[in-house]
């Protein structure tokens, strides 16, 4: 967790230091849809969320000297990614009304769209919540089987290579899928309540289509947390990977690498299009 947090914190220097300089762009910067609203926005927005980060990283890299419980830190270092998260949103959401009274009616371009709700499907939500409901259920009933000493990570052979007390286990193994689950209900209300924040004013038209990617690579992203979970205690109470689960994880995390591959390849055709098609602020 240290150089998690010494690294957020080095990138949040370096984009304070460039927003200035950083135009509209995909890639790079806090790219919530509001801060496309114009160019003063974009430097605010992007401004602001460096500083947040900042503080989030260097709190991070001070709990992880001090603190010698890793899954303390990690609970407290996820923790601050959710709340600011929910306090830049709301920042930037109450930011683009005051810059909206700014802009003349007659001024078209960098008006944020009225979008209406993007619900998820229920193959989304299916996908989303039942994996993570018998993944709990699982560790709650076998949790008393687990040894004192439990293997929580792998090496890539699939022997275990670090491990854990078996309470300190347990909450990591509860709070991982939780949090990822959590994350991307998070989401999900965004996309119903707060649709403007995935705004591009590349993709006009095929927002849904933006949206619908990211609703799924985290629909995936939660089961594999789950699985990943089920696993853990399964081979801490019999020695062995269930080979269906790692086959299960294995599949899951080639359609998250090929979605988003495509899913860059997608935005990048759609951003140099406009690009060319417009003066980029």
């Amino acid at each position: 967790m240290f150089f998690m947090g010494l690294f957020i914190t080095v990138t949040s220097i370096v984009l304070y230091s460039i927003v200035h300089r950083l135009p509209f762009n995909p890639f790079l910067g806090f790219r919530i849809g509001y801060s496309y609203l114009s160019r003063d926005l974009w430097v605010k927005l992007n401004k602001v969320a460096a500083l947040v980060f900042m503080f989030v990283g260097l709190v991070t890299t001070v709990l992880s000297v001090i603190i010698a419980d890793e899954v303390i830190v990690l609970e407290v270092f996820l923790g601050l990614i959710i709340v600011s998260l929910v306090v830049l949103i709301n920042y930037s959401s109450k930011a683009a009304e005051l810059e909206l009274m700014k802009i003349p009616e007659h001024r078209e371009v960098g008006k944020v769209e009225v979008l209406t709700p993007f619900y998820p499907s229920i193959a989304h939500i299916v996908i989303t919540l039942v994996p993570y409901v018998l993944g709990i259920t699982f560790i709650a009933l076998n949790a008393h089987s687990l040894p004192d000493s439990v293997a929580i990570h792998f090496t890539s052979s699939g022997a275990p290579d670090r491990f854990m007390p078996k309470t300190q286990a347990l909450i990591l193994m509860t709070f991982t899928p939780t949090f990822v689950i959590g994350l991307t209900l998070f989401f999900y209300y965004l996309g119903v309540k707060k649709p403007e924040i995935y705004y591009r004013p590349w993709l006009r038209g095929k927002l849904r289509i933006f949206v619908t990617f990211i609703y799924t690579f985290l629909s995936l992203t939660s089961p594999l947390a789950s699985i990943a979970m089920v696993d853990t205690v399964w081979f801490n109470i019999y020695g062995e990977h269930l080979t269906l689960l790692t086959h299960l994880m294995m599949a899951l995390i080639i359609v998250i690498i090929a979605q988003i591959i495509y899913f860059i390849a997608y935005i990048t055709k759609h951003y140099l299009k406009y690009k060319s098609q417009t003066r980029i602020i």
